[in-house]
């Protein structure tokens, strides 16, 4: 439900309509300001526990200026991991380039599904927290997001350079890939680690299990 300024916030109202006048604060200060402001709370208190009011109380601007920068805590998130996320997948790159001529297809899909659950776990609470706020709608499209569609294509193409380099047995590609990039949901990361206890190292292990030793000819 959209919260609404309260009389408290008459004061900060007030100034920032004044700078906004003046033109003092400009929309990328605003979107810092605000970014900022969200990173110390997540931190501090959990992704989870922090509301739009306090976010725009931290920031120091109005909640109705905050609502027209971002509709809900799940954009903001979305904003806060975008140039992480960027990172992350050059990163993958340069590991596959690198290891290209020195590990086979089946052990840089090793390494990959290692990179995967790193990035998983470290930014898991905020990747959950983007799903549950947007519609169901668009939570159903999540297997069409340039991301999965990104990974996905990663591990077909190592899985088929393994079966071509006799690594393992033939398999779909297209639906392996697919079940693999699903095991590494966020949210099934999380269940998996604080609902049933177990460490990253044994979700891992499991994955590369079923995913890897599975697939191996004997």
């Amino acid at each position: 439900m959209t919260e609404r300024v309260n009389e408290n916030e008459t004061d900060l109202v007030k100034k920032e309509s004044t700078l906004m006048s003046s033109g003092q604060k400009n929309s990328e200060e605003y979107r810092n300001r605000i970014v900022t402001a969200a990173k110390k709370l997540f931190n501090e208190y959990g992704i989870e526990n922090v509301t739009m009011h306090q976010i725009a109380k931290a920031a120091a601007i109005g909640q109705a200026t905050l609502y027209r920068r971002y509709s809900h805590k799940g954009e903001i998130c979305m904003e806060i991991l975008s140039s992480n996320t960027q990172n992350f997948l050059k990163e993958l790159d340069l590991l596959l380039t690198t290891t290209e001529k020195t590990l086979t297809p089946l052990e840089q899909l090793d390494n990959v599904i290692t990179k995967i659950a790193d990035y998983i776990d470290d930014k898991a609470s905020m990747l959950v927290i983007i799903k549950i706020e947007y519609s169901r709608e668009l939570q159903l499209l999540q297997f069409h997001h340039p991301i999965f569609l990104y990974l996905h294509k990663i591990i077909s193409d190592l899985y088929l350079k393994s079966i071509n380099n006799g690594e393992i047995v033939k398999l779909h590609t297209t639906l392996t890939a697919h079940t693999l990039v699903a095991a590494l949901s966020p949210d099934l990361f999380l269940h998996q680690k604080n609902e049933m206890s177990f460490s990253k190292e044994e979700i891992i292990a499991s994955i590369r299990q079923t995913y890897i030793e599975g697939f191996k000819k004997l």
